[in-house]
C-alpha cells in the first residue's frame, strides 16, 4: 500500500469488518491479500484470495498497467454476471453485507490462510 494514501487516511485497516460498500471497497488497497465476506448477522460464508497480478489495462503500454488485487477483486462483487454460467454467484451476492481483509507478502503464507479459513464457509466448496 503506498505510505501516502495510508497517511491520508485513504485506505481502510486491514483486519477489521467493515460494510460491504463501493465507498469502503474504493479504499482498500489493490495489493496481494485474503478476504473473508459476511452475512448480516456477521458470520462468515465466503473467503477468497487476490495475488495481485499485473497486466495490462487496454494495451502494452507500461502506462496502462493495472493491477489485479484485493480492490479489483473486491468490486468484481458488484458487477454484472451471467448467473447461468456461475449460478452460486447470484445466492452469495445477496448474502454480502460486511468483509474484512488480511494484505500478505508472500504467495504461500496467503495459500495457508486460504486453505484454512475456507473451512465450513456456505459458498466455499471444499
Amino acid at each position: 500500500m503506498p505510505k501516502n494514501e495510508a497517511a491520508r487516511g485513504l485506505t481502510l485497516k486491514d483486519g477489521r469488518r467493515q460494510k460491504f460498500t463501493k465507498n469502503n471497497i474504493s479504499r482498500v488497497p489493490n495489493v496481494k491479500g485474503g478476504y473473508v465476506l459476511f452475512d448480516n448477522n456477521k458470520n462468515a460464508i465466503y473467503t477468497g484470495r487476490s495475488s495481485a497480478r499485473v497486466g495490462t489495462k487496454w494495451g502494452k503500454d507500461p502506462e496502462d498497467r493495472w493491477v489485479y488485487g484485493l480492490r479489483h477483486r473486491l468490486q468484481s462483487y458488484y458487477q454484472k454476471d451471467n448467473f447461468n454460467e456461475h449460478p452460486t454467484k447470484a445466492p452469495l451476492r445477496k448474502e454480502i453485507a460486511f468483509f474484512d481483509y488480511t494484505v500478505f507478502n508472500n504467495e504461500e503464507d496467503l495459500r495457508k490462510w486460504e486453505r484454512e479459513n475456507k473451512k465450513g464457509k456456505k459458498f466455499n466448496h471444499l
